[in-house]
């Protein structure tokens, strides 16, 4: 018989108190009240924490009353998950999918304890092995890969790995997820409180690229990358007239009445080589939610060890390299982190099986900030064709300069103002008066009115279409510029660098703009406090050049503005359109093809985190990394949640639903967020909508679209005001 003096789970001695008979204890030999279950809460305990309880004699054992609070909820949550279990096999769910998601690999606190984080050791078989955490739901036994390559991946020039037949590849991403907890009443003592937390995922890569090889690149390959291969070039430039163009055609036929019957003729879907897998529903797996701070670097080098834990095994015993996506600023402190631990003494330890990589969706909010940033001025409210008197007239009151807070209504009130002046820039070219009218010009038979739909869109990117090519041969050429060319300044053409210069005020000057003192027979003293001029002659032209600017009237200043504000609208819309058309089909290559336009937008705006990013993707994909890595930054970037062809999104903005998730489910703790809380919670994440969408379907009888039901608004109606 136990003792009755102290808790059979943490040990704690009972006192005896004045009026008690039972000194603080609780019996827990009871069976857990459920008509679907037959468990002693002992055996939940066991279960859950991995622990043995003793003595054997279930009726002499006590809990104190944390430890019993501690439990109780594990057993309803238990009950609960089987009771929706059941009603999920009756739905015709799998009910391994539903296993996969009620038995979450996020451990508890005890079992925190008993986890040791060790080096791997070399297996001797040739078949592939995951190092992971106990019970992790990536070791389950998804579809076999088969060793040939199903595709052509890489062509038929790339080595292939034959050492994982049967194994699939997966990626991890993660971001914070800080939970702000605030006091009713403050004070001194008691003040709002920021939790700064990370949660992380796992998704199975649809594209499959482990039958291609892990040879290291070579570093004369990485150094023998042309300049040319980050820049756009003039077939990189007809490939996005192409996709801008497909993009307007649809926008015509959605608006215009006489394209309306051509919907189905148009292409809906842009097709590459993967678009049968991507259109797949991924399998995605949460990992947890980590009490860290990204932004201390200890803390990061914890996460980074964490994840770490997931990396697969080589036969060899070496990791195999996975890519582990973030956003910007967390790809940079992830980079950090792996800096710091450069020195360890094997590649486990330097967290080498890791390689951080940028995502979409971060990308996105910041390319549609910079739009932003450009077109949306509270001082153009009363200037009619603006974003803000568009905004004030059509009462989209949730638009905001700031897109990080509205992204969802940002973006499409963007798309909608640039599909309307597509419409109206289609009506201009087919000299119509209305959206319902027909051009004079308009085909009976049906392959030429496809024709001429595309004419009427390709007459709308040729008026819109901002080319970068200027701006490319201006980098090649100061790159490949000779070293020997003529000084640019002063009329001496020499560099003097003791010598003191002038700058000449004409901008226009021919002779050199920076002049040395002593070629222009001056001192230092004698340099003029105001404007200073190489000859008369400059003077002349620059006073010239001051009048005929103050001729100019404002009503061309107007013209020429409104037209240029109008191109930018539209060719920022499109830039949006295309590249969330490529997220949404999975297409790689589409992707990276967007991102050599994006550098050089980085390198414009000042953006020197997303610049940096972009260059290592680059030329991970170019050759600076493995074959089978280069192939899974191509085409596994995205995740499908629901499945069906064009549904995919950035895995970034998956993580982004999975911390709304953890977020509203956490709030249920009322601001007592402990790591019991924690590791509670993050188990719940990915099940809790099911639980959610089984309660309101089968048990009280309601569908979610009787619950919230609005009336859509009629974006037809608004473009024909």
């Amino acid at each position: 018989m136990a003792d009755p003096s102290s808790c059979s789970n943490c040990g704690h001695s009972f006192s005896a108190k004045r009026g008690s008979k039972d000194y603080g204890r609780r019996s827990f030999g009871c069976k857990v009240p459920s008509s679907s279950m037959d468990m002693t809460i002992k055996d939940v305990i066991e279960d859950e924490f991995n622990v043995h309880l003793t003595p054997e004699d279930p009726e002499t054992r006590y809990l104190c009353r944390a430890c019993l609070w501690d439990v109780q909820p594990l057993a309803k949550a238990r009950d609960i998950g089987l009771k929706a279990q059941e009603k999920i096999k009756q739905s015709g769910i799998p009910a391994s999918y539903l296993s996969k998601k009620l038995r979450s690999p996020v451990p508890t606190p005890r079992q925190h304890k008993k986890q040791k984080i060790c080096t791997p050791q070399k297996h001797d078989n040739d078949e592939f092995m995951a190092c992971s955490l106990p019970a992790s739901p990536l070791q389950s036994s998804p579809p076999c890969i088969d060793s040939s390559d199903p595709s052509g991946i890489g062509g038929s020039d790339t080595p292939v790995n034959n050492h994982y037949k049967g194994a699939v590849a997966y990626s991890l991403c993660f971001d914070n997820g800080n939970q702000k907890v605030t006091t009713r009443h403050q004070t001194r003592d008691r003040n709002n409180t920021m939790y700064n937390m990370v949660q992380g995922y796992a998704a199975l890569d649809r594209v499959p690229t482990l039958h291609l090889s892990d040879d290291k690149p070579l570093p004369q390959d990485i150094l023998n990358i042309p300049l040319s291969s980050y820049l756009p070039t003039d077939m990189d430039e007809v490939d996005l007239r192409a996709e801008m163009t497909t993009m307007v055609i649809r926008v015509l036929c959605e608006n215009l009445h006489i394209f309306q019957h051509l919907r189905k003729e148009i292409t809906g879907h842009i097709k590459h080589n993967y678009s049968k897998e991507s259109s797949q529903k991924s399998i995605l797996i949460p990992v947890g939610v980590l009490d860290k701070d990204e932004s201390k670097v200890a803390d990061t080098i914890d996460i980074l060890e964490h994840y770490h834990q997931y990396v697969p095994v080589k036969p060899s015993g070496d990791p195999l390299t996975i890519p582990l996506h973030a956003d910007g600023l967390s790809c940079e402190r992830g980079n950090d982190a792996q800096s710091a631990r450069i020195n360890g003494s094997t590649v486990w330890n330097q967290l080498q099986g890791l390689m951080m990589n940028i995502q979409e969706w971060h990308k996105r909010c910041l390319l549609l900030q910079d739009a932003y940033d450009v077109l949306y001025k509270g001082s153009s409210a009363r200037d009619k064709g603006t974003l803000f008197n568009l905004k004030n007239y059509f009462n989209q009151h949730n638009v905001s300069g700031n897109v990080k807070d509205s992204f969802n209504f940002s973006e499409e009130f963007l798309n909608f103002c640039c599909d309307g002046y597509i419409v109206l820039a289609a009506m201009f070219f087919m000299d119509i008066p209305d959206i319902n009218s027909v051009s004079s010009q308009y085909p009976t038979a049906l392959q030429d009115q496809i024709r001429y739909v595309n004419s009427i869109a390709t007459e709308i990117i040729d008026l819109i279409f901002i080319s970068s090519q200027s701006t490319v041969q201006a980098i090649l050429g100061n790159t490949a510029s000779d070293l020997h060319q003529p000084y640019p300044y002063c009329v001496c053409k020499r560099d003097m660098p003791e010598e003191v210069m002038v700058y000449c005020e004409n901008r226009h000057c021919n002779r050199g703009i920076w002049f040395h003192t002593f070629c222009m027979g001056m001192d230092e003293q004698d340099i003029p406090d105001g404007k200073w001029y190489c000859s008369n002659v400059c003077a002349d032209e620059a006073q010239e050049k001051r009048h005929y600017e103050h001729k100019k009237t404002a009503t061309s200043n107007l013209q020429d503005n409104t037209k240029h504000y109008t191109i930018l609208v539209m060719w920022y819309g499109l830039n949006q359109k295309v590249r969330r058309d490529a997220i949404r089909e999975n297409d790689g290559p589409r992707m990276l093809l967007h991102w050599k336009f994006d550098l050089l937008q980085f390198q414009e705006r000042h953006h020197p985190k997303y610049f940096i990013v972009c260059h290592r993707l680059l030329t991970a994909v170019k050759c600076g990394v493995y074959p089978r890595l280069q192939a899974t930054l191509t085409w596994n970037r995205t995740v499908n949640p629901r499945g069906g062809p064009g549904n995919s999104i950035a895995m970034d903005l998956q993580m982004e639903f999975f911390n709304k998730e953890y977020k509203e489910s956490v709030k249920e703790a009322a601001g007592h967020i402990t790591p019991a809380t924690i590791g509670r919670h993050s188990q719940m994440v990915g099940v809790g909508k099911i639980l959610r969408e089984v309660y309101e379907k089968q048990i009280a009888g309601m569908c979610r679209s009787t619950i919230h039901k609005k009336e859509l608004f009629s974006k037809q109606d608004e473009i024909s005001e």
